[in-house]
C-alpha cells in the first residue's frame, strides 16, 4: 500500500495514514480466523478497474 494508491481510492482526507487507521479493523477480522494477524510488511495486492463501455 502506498500514499498513491490510498489518494486513488479516495476515503477520508485520502492520506495513507487515514487508509491504514480505517482498514486495520478489517484486516484484522479477515486474518482473525485463520488466527493471524495484520503486519506492516504484509502483502495487499491492489488492482484497478477499467469499465468500457460498448460503442
Amino acid at each position: 500500500m502506498d500514499e498513491e494508491y490510498a489518494a486513488i481510492e479516495g476515503e477520508g482526507d485520502k492520506s495513507l495514514d487515514y487508509w491504514k487507521q480505517v482498514h486495520s479493523g478489517y484486516y484484522s477480522r479477515e486474518t482473525s480466523e485463520f488466527d493471524e494477524s495484520p503486519t506492516l510488511d504484509m502483502v495487499i495486492v491492489c488492482e484497478f478497474f477499467k469499465t468500457v463501455w460498448p460503442k
